[in-house]
């Protein structure tokens, strides 16, 4: 009697960088009037996911036993105003998802079960600004600096940074709070940036002076 072969399809992401983070591993699984069929079972990877609207994540279903996906997957999403899914588990969230919106993905089996697995919707950051245009900074005192990330629906978290070697008694908080203790010097200036948390590659600098 020849065992049954076990297959793992390994979870696929088909996203822009920075717009999609997901969860691997077993995902959810149900399987009809018997809750637990002997060897048998679907299995939706990855079972968790993150997605910005107008983006994509590919799923994929573990079926055992095995041969049982033979006849195919049927997959659906739900609700389908939020998002549309191919015929091989290709989800596409729509551009007018609502933010923060959850989308369920199904993937069923005849005669096996159904697994499943969830989707959240966020709006992916564009670009950042750092709102004051030309901050200054006394000795011995403090000014704080403040960022919007575009779009509005998107997280406003950044982590602020200054650039190189930041200038004598000079500090900065995460809050954006620019520090000159006595040790700064006057006409001092320097950089600083604000950087959209989770993307490099979205910031914004502004020069400060010291007076």
């Amino acid at each position: 009697m020849m065992k049954g072969l076990r297959f793992t399809a390994v979870c696929a992401l088909v996203a822009a960088a920075g717009f999609l983070a997901v969860g691997c591993g077993a995902g959810g699984n149900s399987n009809g009037d018997d809750p637990d069929p002997p060897g048998r079972g679907v299995n939706v990877n990855p079972n968790t996911a993150q997605v910005a609207r107008g983006a994509t994540v590919q799923f994929s279903a573990e079926v055992t036993p095995p041969e049982a996906a033979a006849d195919g997957i049927l997959w659906t999403a739900t609700p389908g105003a939020m998002g549309s899914i191919s015929p091989d588990g290709l989800l596409t969230v729509a551009a007018n998802a609502t933010v923060g919106g959850i989308v369920t993905v199904q993937a069923s089996v005849p005669g096996v079960g159904t697994g499943s697995a969830t989707v959240t919707v966020f709006e992916a950051p564009t670009g950042v600004v750092i709102d004051q245009t030309v901050p200054v900074v006394d000795r011995n005192s403090s000014t704080r600096l403040t960022a919007t990330v575009n779009p509005s629906a998107a997280s406003q978290e950044v982590v602020w940074s200054i650039e190189g070697e930041p200038p004598s008694g000079i500090t900065i908080e995460p809050n954006g709070l620019v520090r000159a203790s006595l040790m700064a010097v006057e006409d001092d200036v320097f950089y600083v940036r604000a950087t959209v948390s989770g993307h490099t590659d979205l910031y914004a600098r502004v020069l400060v002076t010291v007076i």
